[in-house]
């Protein structure tokens, strides 16, 4: 029994580091090294982040230790939409969004590695208590508060909320 119980920590000991990971991406202001910029660390492919805070203010990217098979995508509009730039398939690298036509407007990205869909939800990287949606969650909500805005119940939008509420509770990150 000990040299079982030994294995199976050891098979724990050695997946744990491809488990956990978290990957960076820099997003600069300008074309000097002196010039602002901001570090957002996150670790799910097929999510898309929204840079509220960081909001077209980029000129260049730098990432680090994205998986090997997958790539990053910046684009000029929140969720994942319009306009964009593909980086290159590297674990590591940097994009310039002059000659991409983005300098100025990234406002979002998402790495791509089983498709170009944000399969894994939706989370803006500047909100501490970021809601994290699916993108068929994300429908309902946005059907559900298009109901409550031709509503003149208040009591509908009252439910609405505490659910809102509910639901960051229950998914502080």
């Amino acid at each position: 029994m000990k040299v079982n119980k030994f294995f199976q920590f050891a098979i724990v000991l050695f997946s744990a580091p491809s488990i956990c990971h978290a990957w960076s991406v820099r997003i600069q202001s300008g074309g000097k090294l002196t010039d602002p910029s901001k570090k957002f660390s996150f670790s799910t492919a097929q999510r898309c982040y929204s840079l509220s805070c960081w909001d077209n203010k980029s000129r260049a990217a730098k990432w680090s230790d994205l998986p090997s098979d997958a790539r990053i995508i910046f684009y000029a509009s929140t969720e994942c939409q319009g306009r964009y730039a593909v980086g290159e398939k590297k674990s590591s690298g940097e994009i310039d969004f002059v000659p991409e036509h983005l300098s100025g407007d990234v406002s979002s990205f998402m790495v791509w590695q089983s498709g170009i869909y944000a399969t894994a939800g939706f989370a803006d990287l500047c909100e501490e208590n970021a809601l994290v949606l699916t993108s068929d969650q994300l429908k309902l909500l946005r059907a559900r508060q298009e109901s409550l805005n031709s509503s003149s119940d208040g009591k509908i939008k009252k439910s609405f909320e505490e659910k809102v509420a509910t639901r960051r509770e229950d998914n502080p990150n």
